[in-house]
């Protein structure tokens, strides 16, 4: 999966080609989305103390509504088919955050997508862990983010 970036400069869609390159060779596609980490957008920064210059400072629903929601509604409906999108990071994410982006997954039907997009309050298809892989297993659908050197 790919973290979604706007297109290039010179006005290059680097998704398109991947998306069609992906439908050609019968890979499923999936998207990873940081909703909450966006160092370049005022507000997109809910990572206490990842704040580092006062252009991240703002207001995290305006940026959900002027920049997050446009973005995946973007990504659901310019690629085809899309199999995953994968949250990540839900700091500062609420139920009511989650409800802003969460309705745009309908315009992919059969998508599955993790819990981070707003920790545990809404259903999800699988649960996204961090750095663990408990022992005597899980009873429900899930993978893990392991990182090889906590970083």
């Amino acid at each position: 999966m790919l973290k979604f970036q706007r297109p290039l400069r010179d006005g290059k869609d680097l998704l398109k080609p991947l998306a069609e390159a992906c439908r050609k060779h019968g890979i499923k596609l999936g998207f990873y989305y940081s909703q909450a980490q966006d160092w370049t957008h005022p507000g997109g920064s809910a990572a206490k103390g990842k704040q580092w210059e006062p252009a991240q400072k703002g207001d995290m629903d305006e940026y959900l509504r002027t920049i997050a929601v446009p973005q995946i509604r973007e990504i659901l409906t310019n690629y085809g088919d899309i199999a995953v999108m994968w949250w990540d990071t839900s700091i500062g994410m609420n139920k009511e955050r989650a409800d802003m982006l969460l309705p745009l997954l309908k315009l992919q039907p059969g998508i599955i997508h993790n819990n981070r997009l707003a920790g545990d309050v809404y259903e999800c298809d699988y649960s996204t862990h961090e750095n663990h892989i408990p022992a005597t297993g899980l009873d429900y659908d899930w993978e893990t983010c392991m990182t090889m050197n906590d970083t």
